[in-house]
């Protein structure tokens, strides 16, 4: 019966999450939209949880309340909960310091799919401080190829071509994963072109 309730509330979240995206588009959207979905991250389903997370990445709403939300998930929450977190995080358009501190601590989550889902959403929030780059070669050095890829790819959006960084993506270049090697030249070329941007600029 609690399976039943589970579906039936992630078919129900599925159909309001593409009316409140159309609602966004036209711009109708009010805030019971929003707490419709905030309260589902209270559901007693993870599932649901994690769905209603995702959306409110999707939705790109952010308050005080959210922010305290995210939090709690992310410090005793299903990993799959914590994976649409990071998602979410990422596609929030800004981050504060809370938001800041959350995806670093994700960063160092258990679950690689956290771990990789916190390095993009480091470079979508263009986050180019010095403890970002410590944390972005840090993740450039996980076990697992897919981190080490979507920490490259951070690294180029963050257009901070400090010494650590530019080192860190020329080791990677020499990686054993192609795809890892791909994203640390890429990142490196966009590096560059940003050093010669700022050197025709001065």
């Amino acid at each position: 019966m609690e399976e039943l309730r589970a579906e039936e509330a992630l078919k129900n979240l599925k159909y309001f999450i593409k009316a409140a995206n159309c609602l966004i588009r036209l711009g109708r959207a009010d805030d019971k939209i929003f707490d419709c979905i905030f309260g589902l991250t209270f559901h007693e389903n993870f599932f649901v949880r994690g769905a209603a997370v995702f959306a409110l990445g999707e939705l790109g709403r952010i308050n005080e309340e959210i922010v305290d939300r995210l939090i709690e998930l992310s410090r005793k929450d299903n990993p799959l909960v914590r994976r649409a977190l990071s998602y979410a995080l990422g596609k929030l358009g800004k981050a504060n310091k809370e938001i800041e501190e959350l995806i670093f601590e994700l960063c160092r989550d258990e679950d690689f799919c956290v771990r990789l889902t916190a390095a993009y959403a480091i470079g979508e929030l263009g986050i180019t401080d010095e403890k970002t780059a410590y944390h972005l070669v840090e993740l450039s050095m996980d076990r697992n190829p897919y981190v080490r890829e979507a920490s490259a790819y951070s690294m180029g959006k963050s257009e901070r071509a400090d010494s650590k960084i530019v080192s860190r993506l020329l080791e990677l270049k020499e990686d054993l994963n192609p795809f890892v090697r791909e994203a640390a030249s890429s990142a490196l070329y966009k590096l560059r072109l940003l050093n010669q941007k700022d050197e025709k600029d001065s």
